[in-house]
């Protein structure tokens, strides 16, 4: 919105002043009334209005050539890997100056960033997650006698898909299993005895031993004792 000066009459005090002062600021508010009316018009902007144009412009400047100057000219690197796509449908690229020119060499005037369009992952039919038909069933005669199992596989979702709820291992206990025979408890031999804990006053030193051999049906079971 733009302000306008309001005109403002100095008159000597007489019965006409007031008259003339009144239709003043009459007249003041009517201009200011209509340029609020065209400016508010000029900043009414369609829906779908989009910026065009460059956003940054160059312009050459003291092109006088230096004397005694050695001319350095502007250098561009190589151009980094594609972007991933965008929902937009777009990608990306950019690249940057490895070399700036110094005031007698040439300036560089190429792109630093490319766009192209891509196929857009996000917007593309989701595909979930697919189980696999069971394998055969492994055990009870190929050296485990108690239980067998079975896998599956399965593919990963893709582009948003829903994953599986679902195992993908099953174990079953073997039918008629042998039945198991009676073994004892077989300790390990005991370690050596560790240093003491005091050199006068009583100490205590201690060695412990493991189970080779876990107990198995009526066998008998391991003694209680493995440190002394």
């Amino acid at each position: 919105m733009r302000f306008h000066p309001l005109l403002l009459f100095c008159a000597p005090a007489s019965a006409a002043a007031p008259n003339k002062f009144e239709a003043a600021k009459e007249e003041s508010k009517a201009v200011a009334e209509a340029a609020t009316d065209a400016d508010d018009a000029a900043l009414t902007v369609g829906e779908r209005d989009f910026c065009e144009g460059k956003q940054v412009t160059y312009a050459d400047c003291n092109v006088k050539q230096c004397k005694g100057c050695e001319p350095i000219d502007c250098a561009l690197g190589d151009w980094n890997a594609w972007s991933a796509c965008l929902c937009e449908g777009l990608q990306e690229r950019n690249r940057v100056i490895v070399k700036h020119n110094n005031e007698c060499g040439i300036p560089c005037e190429d792109a630093l960033i490319q766009t192209q369009n891509c196929d857009i992952e996000c917007l593309k039919e989701p595909v979930n997650c697919a189980l696999k038909e069971w394998g055969d069933w492994v055990g009870c005669d190929t050296g485990n006698a108690y239980q067998k199992e079975r896998t599956r596989a399965y593919e990963e979702p893709e582009n948003g898909g829903e994953g599986c709820n679902a195992t993908t291992r099953e174990v079953q206990p073997c039918p008629n299993p042998p039945a198991p025979q009676d073994q004892d408890c077989v300790w390990g031999d005991w370690s050596d005895w560790s240093a003491c804990t005091s050199t006068c006053d009583g100490g205590q030193k201690t060695r412990d031993r493991s189970v080779i051999t876990a107990p198995r049906g009526m066998g008998k079971h391991c003694e209680k004792l493995f440190k002394d």
